[in-house]
């Protein structure tokens, strides 16, 4: 490969991830790189256009390769290390969800579960408030503003949009488009909807570093002024569940390309974020992602657990 065009196929990706030994924590890319945006990257020198969910496995096997290679992350502390007498400020606090899980079926065709995403927001806002609660933080509001906020609004899924849906074969399924679920809250008011995206959207590429200036993102303010104020709690939960069966080794491209075996695989990710919410001033971040295995409440929980225990 050239020079010219390996730097063009690094460029795809706007963010390398690293692995943290101290938590067993593999870092990741922003959800919305992995499962939604679609790019054409230089593959041995040759241009060529790769399916969506090609994309995700590329960037999970990039993910798997750089953690590997750029060495010990830093904790969030150590990177904010203000925020245990910021946090003391605030009298309330305030958490915002956003939680989707895409499931692989046949081919291209990926589905939505409306209700079991719900179900999985509800369960982190439960177990985020009961943490924090017992932490200290006066948690006064919970709120799922959303499912599948992140994702490319332009791409179709099959929905379930209740739990009989389960029962119905994939072709009988409607066609949808993200998001699934907007909350009233933001549903009713075209602009702060478009805020509360534009927030979601920026906080996927924050990863502030030791010693970095703060980031100060307008639309947290917006949104954190209209749901109460004070410190604002925000989890970004996303995954791509792949069957067991269908995680295995398989050939893509033209064959004048030299063969080149890449996985399909179960993705979870899971980020958690700390805002002033009169400012938009970030105050912490933290990540954590597991590849392979099935998408399952349990390993979710287990992603939650970790980023609590490095709350102070």
């Amino acid at each position: 490969m050239s020079r010219a065009s390996m730097q063009m196929f690094m460029q795809s990706f706007s963010s390398r991830p690293s692995f943290s030994p101290a938590s067993q924590r593999t870092k990741y890319f922003p959800l919305r790189q992995i499962v939604i945006h679609s790019m054409t990257p230089y593959i041995l020198g040759m241009r060529i256009r790769l399916s969506p969910r090609f994309i995700c496995t590329l960037a999970a096997f990039a993910s798997v390769l750089c953690a590997g290679i750029s060495g010990c992350g830093t904790s969030p502390l150590a990177r904010y290390p203000d925020f245990p007498v910021q946090k003391t400020r605030y009298p309330s606090t305030v958490i915002l969800a956003d939680a989707v899980i895409i499931h692989a079926v046949l081919g291209d065709t990926e589905k939505v579960d409306i209700p079991e995403n719900a179900g999985l927001g509800r369960m982190c806002l439960n177990m985020l408030a009961g943490r924090l609660n017992d932490k200290g933080y006066h948690v006064d509001r919970t709120l799922l503003s959303s499912i599948g906020m992140l994702m490319n609004p332009d791409k179709t899924y099959k929905v379930l949009r209740t739990p009989a849906d389960v029962e119905r074969d994939i072709e009988e399924l409607d066609a949808g488009s993200p998001p699934f679920f907007v909350d009233e809250v933001f549903k009713s008011d075209t602009a702060l909807r478009r805020n509360l995206q534009g927030l979601y959207l920026k906080l996927s590429v924050v990863e502030r570093g030791k010693g970095d200036s703060s980031f100060l993102i307008p639309e947290g303010g917006t949104i954190g002024r209209r749901v109460g104020g004070g410190l604002m709690c925000v989890i970004l939960v996303g995954g791509y569940n792949v069957p067991a069966a269908s995680q295995s080794g398989q050939y893509h491209g033209p064959p004048t390309l030299e063969k080149v075996t890449v996985q399909h695989v179960t993705q979870m990710s899971a980020r958690l974020f700390f805002l002033d919410s009169m400012t938009g001033e970030v105050l912490w971040d933290d990540r954590v992602a597991k590849i392979g295995g099935l998408v399952m409440k349990e390993k979710i929980a287990g992603m939650l657990e970790d980023l609590l225990e490095e709350i102070p």
